[in-house]
């Protein structure tokens, strides 16, 4: 109960330093630098397991308000998602009308990381032998599963899901900037051997993300720039060595830490020379 309290204390502490920031930034610089403020969060698509009993597609929705309204709310109306609110009563800080104010015009873009979608349903959680806590809270089921360890049943790559978070953050959000931060593939085990080289799986998944993002800004999405995680192989926050992302393979049992181009480097640069040409500038 004290972790997760803690937890809620501090991400108002963050969304207002963001306000406060970019009004002391608008203040000092008077746009001379044309720097511009935004805040990136994690953010999954969640599908509900089943569109029957109703309580799963609510528990989605209430999953989604945890997670993604949690820090977009504040920052779009000012104040927390009603269903954070009647859920988590009085142990959610509270804003001041002055923190609402500067709240609603303090980003000037949206960054979310995406890298698949999670698979949800009800799940009651009636007691807690840590008290009122986040898990008890959303009261969800297939989240909190071996899932981010392990691929599993309950999450799942689907380029859809891009698609149709960047939808939800449309209509729900008013359209902000958005700016994907992240967005890679994930592999496991050796990661210098020829047959790990030859990433095409990696490949696959980048073009059809890239593909559904095409999608999301035809159909009105405001996305001003997409970043593919990562460059190169690095010590990664939930899977440390284990696990490697990179365009650029990195033999960690090298001293001097080799790097190795997989094949998705050369498809990635040929994507990104393409377009340079087809916007009339030259490719290198």
């Amino acid at each position: 109960m004290i972790l997760a309290s803690f937890h809620r204390v501090v991400a108002l502490i963050l969304l207002v330093l963001v306000a406060q920031l970019e009004t002391q930034q608008r203040n000092l610089t008077l746009g001379i630098q044309r720097g511009q403020i935004g805040i990136t969060i994690v953010a999954f698509w969640l599908k509900s397991v089943s569109d029957s009993p109703k309580e799963d597609i609510t528990a989605k929705q209430r999953m989604l308000d945890f997670h993604l309204g949690w820090f977009l709310d504040p920052l779009v109306y000012g104040d927390y998602p009603a269903t954070m609110k009647n859920i988590v009563g009085s142990r959610l800080p509270f804003f001041t009308e002055n923190d609402s104010k500067q709240l609603k015009i303090s980003c000037d873009f949206i960054g979310l990381n995406h890298y698949f979608e999670f698979h949800v349903g009800d799940l009651p959680i009636t007691f807690s032998k840590y008290g009122n806590d986040y898990v008890r809270d959303i009261s969800v089921r297939g989240l909190f599963s071996k899932s981010l360890l392990q691929r599993d049943s309950t999450s799942s790559s689907n380029p859809r899901s891009l698609q149709r978070l960047l939808e939800y953050v449309n209509v729900k959000y008013k359209n902000p900037a958005v700016v994907i931060h992240e967005n890679g593939f994930r592999s496991d085990g050796d990661n210098c051997n020829a047959q790990a080289l030859n990433d095409t799986e990696r490949i696959e998944y980048l073009q059809s993300y890239i593909g559904s993002l095409l999608l999301s800004i035809r159909n009105g999405s405001d996305v001003r720039g997409h970043f593919v995680w990562s460059f190169m192989d690095c010590f990664e926050l939930l899977f440390e060595y284990k696990s490697h992302y990179g365009l650029y393979a990195v033999d960690f049992n090298d001293q001097k830490r080799k790097r190795y181009p997989r094949m998705s480097t050369r498809w990635f640069s040929s994507f990104l020379a393409k377009e340079k040409n087809n916007a009339g500038i030259t490719s290198y």
